[in-house]
């Protein structure tokens, strides 16, 4: 198993954003989510943003990782976005009807979008 490669940066307004690099796939994908997780965890953070930039795959667990991720977010009343996707990994999502529904952003240096939580 190898882990995803994930950067972190935490916002001065209580926000993580996750950077994964590489291959997100069944292989990384319950590292990817327990990293999710924990920041979700944090009670000092109002959100998570996950910058797909970086993302050259993503396959089926990498997109049940961002919905689980979301899930999680919602039940804690904390804003899950995605952002930064392109090439193959915004085709899949855009293909798999799950664009939408992750809030998909472009990518943000300040990640200014998690001001308010996402709808369900």
């Amino acid at each position: 198993m190898h882990p995803v490669l994930v950067r972190e940066h935490r916002t001065g307004g209580g926000q993580q954003i996750l950077y994964p690099a590489g291959e997100l796939d069944a292989v990384a994908a319950d590292h990817f989510t327990s990293m999710i997780d924990t920041a979700l965890a944090d009670d000092q953070l109002t959100g998570v943003v996950i910058d797909l930039s970086a993302v050259t795959f993503l396959d089926c667990a990498g997109i049940g990782a961002l919905v689980a991720g979301r899930r999680a977010a919602l039940r804690l009343g904390k804003a899950f976005h995605v952002a930064g996707a392109t090439g193959l990994p915004r085709r899949v999502l855009e293909l798999t009807g799950t664009l939408t529904a992750l809030q998909l952003n472009p990518p943000s240096e300040k990640a200014t979008m998690l001001r308010t939580p996402v709808a369900a």
